[in-house]
């Protein structure tokens, strides 16, 4: 483990360098534009296009050339070659001072640091984050199956982590991920300076990175940490050009906001508010140059964004998919496969009434009673009311004054979004406004620095004690959540050790792996914390996300068919010490394999002791022992084998 931790060290320098330079590259046509912006401006932009890049052309690569090492540095030599070239001739202005901003936000990163020297561990990453990128590295290519939210998702950000592993193995992706999150903080920075004196940007800065789910997820896979980056940048970019009237900002104003709408669904909401202050910053100058500026943004922010989409219509007849499956006709979804997966999936997920009072309280539900919305550990910190409110105070004192200010126009922005994600969105989890938290912190610290004259003493000390209060208690969950790790480390513990108390479920994984060989192929539930480790191929059917294996609609002799014809040879799955509910058997698909047993289908062949962790961090949240079991499929003894009908001459 600590070899891997070297080489994702030696890799962080490397992979910031390159994704700068194929920036760089990119922006070569621009390079007299970009010479006139200052110098953290210039670097943001080109970290972010480059970022850009690799997402967008992950998905051709993918569908041509594949993912060999060849094809990636194909696709990155070039432009950071020429990215280089770029380099000699850019002079970087309005630089001094920056160092110890800069200086600040890579200490609150390096807090987090150690989560990214050692394996991953979290859930949602072990089950498609990193997952996904490993299948199609394996694959050497795109693979496409009919499971909502993770096959067909759009997966911008993924893609960049496909090429990073195919590139550079697991230390690659780690440093990816940590990078990536810095980035972020750096986007952050450069839009706060376009308003705010370096201090007053350098804490917002702090305050983004310490917020709660950057801390959780640093070195994770989570999809909204890289769609914050990218949205700060598109906001910077926006910025600049309703004060330059250029279409080199508009252009990668697009291509950024492309590149959150392709990383998540829920990005789709911003493209309403976005349109709206797309022509709300042109009011009343809709002139020629206007209108070519209005159709660069929509080629490109249409070449960025739809591809994913188009790919999931295409693929699995909804580009939405498994939204409006009935409306577009996808025969991959049916009327029973949506009432379970409402009963079991979306009617928990909301988590809120949608009302108006809720849509209004909703900022203080999430950060006085986090658990209700999962904000208690991923949720985005103490100034979420505070940000929306001076939303508002913003937009208030604009209308009065007749006149929205840029920075009015980016909340417009984010305040849209979050009502089309509130109202039309099927999750309430608030980690899904961590896209426009940039944004809404901004525009909190733009209203404080303009009132900080009026304020009395006592008032300003009590501000600044707050949030140094906020920032310490961040720095220490960062320091919490990354001592085991750090931990780990320093005592040299195996890759297995560590695995083995912090992975959820890594010893179903070694179990499947101990008794599969390559040939075989293993069906997948609940246990989704495995699939990153494991080592035989596999399909994950979560139940409520997909029906090609109908393990909640179908017959136990429909579902055998389904395995046979998928090739499956054996199952994983899990026991509790108490019985299931009737609706977690159903979840986990044990009832239909218990039908399987009774009709000598599947036979059990190897089990294996575990427990699960309701927290890695604290050891008191309790622990609850399980057993592993590995069903191997019996074709030669099923009952339920189809009869084959001969045909007599």
């Amino acid at each position: 483990m600590v070899t891997g931790a070297l080489h994702t060290l030696v890799w962080l320098p490397v992979w910031c360098g390159l994704l700068g330079l194929v920036g760089l590259g990119l922006l070569w046509p621009a390079r007299g534009w970009l010479a006139q912006q200052a110098g953290l401006t210039q670097t943001v932009l080109a970290w972010w296009g480059g970022y850009a890049w690799l997402g967008w052309g992950g998905m051709f690569a993918g569908l041509t050339v594949g993912y060999g090492p060849a094809a990636v540095a194909l696709m990155i030599l070039p432009l950071a070659g020429l990215g280089c070239w770029h380099l000699r001739h850019l002079k970087f202005t309005h630089v001094a001072g920056l160092g110890w901003a800069l200086a600040a936000l890579l200490g609150m990163a390096l807090l987090s640091l150690p989560t990214a020297l050692t394996p991953p561990t979290e859930a949602d990453t072990l089950a498609y984050h990193f997952a996904l990128p490993q299948l199609y590295g394996a694959a050497n290519g795109l693979l496409f199956a009919p499971v909502a939210v993770t096959f067909a998702g759009p997966q911008f950000t993924h893609m960049v982590s496909t090429l990073a592993l195919a590139l550079g193995g697991e230390p690659l992706l780690l440093a990816h991920a940590w990078l990536s999150t810095l980035l972020a903080g750096a986007a952050m920075l450069a839009l706060a300076r376009l308003w705010l004196p370096l201090h007053w940007a350098a804490v917002v800065g702090m305050v983004f990175l310490g917020t709660p789910i950057l801390t959780y997820a640093f070195s994770n896979g989570t999809v909204e940490l890289r769609q914050a980056g990218l949205m700060a940048a598109a906001a910077l970019a926006l910025a600049l050009y309703a004060q330059q009237r250029r279409v080199v900002p508009a252009a990668l104003f697009a291509a950024l906001l492309g590149g959150v709408v392709a990383s998540k669904t829920f990005g789709l909401f911003l493209l309403p508010p976005a349109a709206a202050v797309w022509f709300g910053l042109a009011w009343r100058r809709y002139d020629a140059t206007f209108w070519r500026h209005t159709a660069w943004v929509a080629v490109v922010g249409l070449a960025v964004a739809a591809p994913w989409y188009v790919s999931n219509w295409w693929h699995y007849g909804s580009p939405v998919f498994p939204a409006a499956w009935q409306l577009f006709g996808s025969p991959f979804w049916s009327a029973a496969q949506q009432a379970f997966m409402q009963q079991v999936y979306l009617n928990t997920e909301l988590m809120v009434p949608r009302t108006m009072g809720t849509f209004f309280s909703y900022p203080f539900t999430a950060t006085f009673a986090g658990a209700a919305v999962d904000s208690d550990r991923t949720g985005l910190g103490p100034f979420l009311p505070l940000s929306m409110l001076a939303a508002v105070l913003v937009l208030a004192q604009s209308w009065y004054a007749r006149r929205l200010t840029p920075l009015a126009w980016l909340l417009v922005l984010a305040l849209g979004y979050y009502a089309l994600w509130f109202f039309v969105g099927v999750s309430g989890r608030s980690r899904h406004l961590l896209p426009v938290y940039p944004l809404l912190l901004v525009g909190l610290a733009v209203v404080l620095h303009g009132w900080w004259p009026l304020f009395p003493r006592w008032v300003r000390m009590g501000l600044v004690g707050s949030v140094a209060v906020v920032v310490l208690a961040q720095s220490g969950m960062a320091v919490l959540l990354n001592r085991t790790a750090a931990q780990a480390l320093l005592q040299g513990q195996s890759r297995a050790a560590y695995l083995s108390t912090q992975a959820a479920h890594y010893g179903a994984a070694e179990l499947a792996n101990a008794q599969l060989g390559p040939g075989d192929k293993l069906l997948v539930t609940s246990l989704r914390n495995t699939l990153y480790y494991l080592h035989v191929p596999y399909f994950q059917n979560q139940v409520e996300y997909t029906q090609a294996i109908p393990l909640a609609t179908g017959t136990p002799a429909q579902v055998w068919r389904a395995l046979q014809q998928g090739g499956f040879d054996a199952w994983l799955t899990a026991q509790g010490p108490a019985a299931p509910t009737p609706l977690e058997d159903a979840v986990a698909g044990n009832a239909t394999l218990r039908a399987l047993v009774a009709q000598q289908c599947a036979a059990l062949v190897a089990t294996r002791p575990g427990a699960f962790r309701a927290s890695r961090t604290v050891v008191g949240f309790g622990v609850q022992p399980l057993v592993y079991q590995l069903y191997r499929f019996t074709p030669a003894t099923c009952g339920l084998n189809t009869p084959v009908v001969q045909a007599t001459s």
